[in-house]
């Protein structure tokens, strides 16, 4: 029996890729002209979560993944240190004596006696509150911080709802870029990028693209990488010091490729995801007049599998743009073709033979099953079984596959039929759409009957 199902081009939801949510999640009105989405995208500074020196706050990261798990959601995360803002009106507020925060490491760090240095930022007024920036080589930060990330990941590591972690530690916002006091030494940065792999050694890492040294290292060990500023198109002053003095650049034509070739990572996306962020919003780029195709498929060529618009609303004329990038950003599945038999002996098995293509531009990396379900057709329950197929090596293009779907012997005899899907192993319920027509309510795609003897 040959089997050649018909493509779909519906716009698919699947875990571990596409659009992200930020601070919020699917349902929410923010989202409301956002793509839907299997990732609520959430950033924490250090002082939200150990506001005592070994008392952390896992309420607050256990109420948003029970969130997102209702709103069909996963989670990823990044805690940092810095943040180039105080409050809205904070020049105000120091005028008028009240005494702000100035720090996002939390009050017990910050009175340890910890270096640090404060940072003035890039246009801010001159009677601006100065952000205190920690010196992450400090022997405490290393000791204090380092315990925090390994407390988070004795926690988290492996949490079914934890999509990725991004290793934030260093930098404004924890991109890996310093203000106001010195990159700390490669030894400690890698100290830094180790302390998390320890930490974190099931779910997956990515390491932002800020620090070229440390991002070899990262992904050498297994890490994916993110960039947090796609789309950036502008020709003038951004950041000079970032290019040792130079004026006029901008991070897709000067910063994201030069960096990757230089830490050897323009193959990870091969066995680990690749993340972006939009440098400001996709409204922003509309307003520019930036070229929206150019932006997408740079991000394809470098086989983006997730990218956060932080929520904010797709421009009305680009919604077809939109569509047609979240059918190609991350994984794509389409059977093009299965043969079988259509019989089997009850304790044997059942040969298949199978053309896959990814459509996308990258794999799914997440230890999804393929699994087939018998239904008999004169009633009775289906039973559903695994195949020995690592779904995670099916890279862009065709994959043929040759395999065998075990019967068990106590079968019922006669006429079944024959479901795929790809499933989650430890529940064998269906957990990723494919691109092909036939769905059915639970999931399931058709294959098919088989007579079972």
């Amino acid at each position: 029996m040959i089997i050649e199902p018909r493509e779909s081009s519906e716009v698919l939801v699947n875990p571990g890729m596409g659009w992200t949510t930020f601070h919020s999640f699917n349902g929410d009105e923010k989202n409301r002209n956002y793509p839907r989405s299997s990732i609520a995208y959430f950033r924490f500074y250090w002082d939200q979560l150990e506001p005592e020196e070994g008392v952390y706050r896992w309420d607050v990261i256990d109420d948003i993944l029970a969130r997102a798990r209702a709103a069909g959601q996963d989670v990823a995360l990044r805690v940092s240190s810095m943040s180039d803002t105080v409050a809205a009106g904070a020049a105000e507020l120091k005028r008028a004596g009240v005494v702000l925060h100035n720090y996002r490491v939390p009050d017990w760090y910050r009175h340890s006696g910890a270096g640090g240095a404060d940072y003035r930022g890039r246009g801010r007024a001159a009677d601006a509150v100065p952000i205190w920036e920690p010196d992450y080589g400090d022997p405490l930060y290393l000791d204090k911080h380092g315990r925090f990330i390994t407390a988070l990941g004795a926690r988290y590591d492996g949490h079914p709802g934890l999509d990725h972690m991004d290793i934030g530690a260093v930098g404004l916002w924890g991109e890996w870029h310093c203000g106001a006091v010195p990159r700390p030494s490669l030894e400690k940065r890698l100290k830094i990028v180790d302390t998390y792999r320890s930490a974190f050694r099931k779910t997956p890492l990515l390491m932002l693209i800020g620090d070229e040294e440390a991002l070899a290292h990262a992904v050498r060990h297994g890490a994916g990488w993110r960039a947090d500023c796609i789309g950036d198109s502008r020709q003038g002053v951004f950041n000079p010091d970032w290019q040792g003095g130079t004026e006029d650049f901008n991070h897709l034509d000067d910063i994201y490729l030069q960096r990757l070739v230089g830490a050897r990572a323009t193959k990870a996306w091969k066995r680990a995801p690749v993340a972006f962020e939009s440098c400001w919003t996709m409204q922003h780029w509309y307003e520019q007049g930036w070229n929206i195709d150019h932006i997408f498929a740079y991000a394809l060529a470098l086989h983006g599998s997730v990218l956060n618009n932080k929520s904010s609303p797709v421009p009305e004329a680009w919604w077809p743009q939109v569509d047609d990038f979240s059918r190609k950003m991350g994984y794509r599945f389409v059977l093009r073709r299965l043969d079988h038999p259509g019989r089997a002996a009850r304790g044997g098995e059942l040969p298949l033979a199978m053309v896959w293509e990814n459509r996308g531009v990258a794999p799914c990396y997440r230890a999804f099953a393929l699994a087939f379900r018998l239904t008999p057709l004169g009633g009775g329950e289906a039973a559903a079984a695994t195949v020995p197929v690592d779904i995670r090596s099916w890279l862009p293009g065709r994959t043929a596959v040759e395999t065998a779907l075990p019967v068990a012997a106590a079968a019922p005899r006669g006429r079944c039929r024959l479901s795929l899907g790809i499933v989650d192993p430890a529940t064998l319920e269906p957990a990723v759409r494919l691109a092909i027509e036939g769905r059915d309510e639970a999931g399931w795609y058709p294959a098919g009957e088989v007579e079972l003897a």
